[in-house]
């Protein structure tokens, strides 16, 4: 086992349970990223990326992602409604932002959205996850994922949150070239083709809550 980033923990609940995304999930990702004043983002892969499929487990680090640069008026806005922001940010692959200041709200509508992307697939459909909080923020970034395009050209293993986050992992020992070469274009090429097949803009207006 390496570390994936500097300060990276597994995280993992006292029950047994198999990796499957429930609301409980993003409250346990909020409390946790509160708990250290923020210091520490939370990362969930549901199926897509995840190495143990037969445990729950989130990882948590205070390696800032690349993704966090991205703002609500990085791309449309989808919903404003009492200091919540839903927006879906210009990154090359598809994700929605949801950002305020109370963690409960956040859940809310971070929960309607993955349900609603789930239920559109249940065989192919999953989601990474970042939590954080940050300046009395909390933000949650939502990359549905799409089974069927789990890894790109020149990678082996499958991508999961922290590479849907902007970060490039090295995985295999036979990906050590790209790994190496890897600049921020080939990033951006790499995360394109994760794009799920499927527009993630169904699962917004499944979700009603542009209604």
């Amino acid at each position: 086992f390496a570390p994936i980033a500097d300060n990276h923990f597994t995280v993992i609940p006292g029950e047994h349970r198999p990796q499957r995304y429930h609301i409980g999930i993003l409250q346990a990702g909020f409390e946790l990223a509160t708990a250290t004043g923020g210091s520490f983002r939370v990362l969930f892969n549901g199926r897509a990326g995840a190495s143990i499929l037969g445990h729950e487990h989130l990882h948590a680090t205070d390696t800032r992602l690349p993704v966090e640069t991205l703002t609500p008026d990085s791309g449309p806005s989808l919903l404003r409604r009492n200091g919540l922001i839903l927006s879906q940010p210009d990154y090359p692959l598809p994700l929605w932002l949801v950002e305020g200041d109370a963690a409960a709200t956040v859940t809310e509508i971070g929960d309607r959205l993955i349900t609603a992307w789930q239920r559109l697939d249940q065989q192919r459909h999953s989601e990474n996850l970042l939590l954080t909080f940050e300046t009395g923020r909390y933000r949650l970034f939502i990359a549905p994922r799409d089974l069927n395009r789990l890894t790109a050209p020149g990678r082996t293993a499958a991508m999961g949150s922290f590479e849907a986050a902007g970060l490039l992992v090295l995985s295999h020992e036979s990906e050590k070239d790209l790994f190496d070469s890897a600049d921020a274009f080939t990033m951006r090429q790499l995360l394109a083709t994760l794009a799920p097949e499927r527009p993630i803009a169904d699962a917004f207006q499944a979700s009603k809550l542009g209604f």
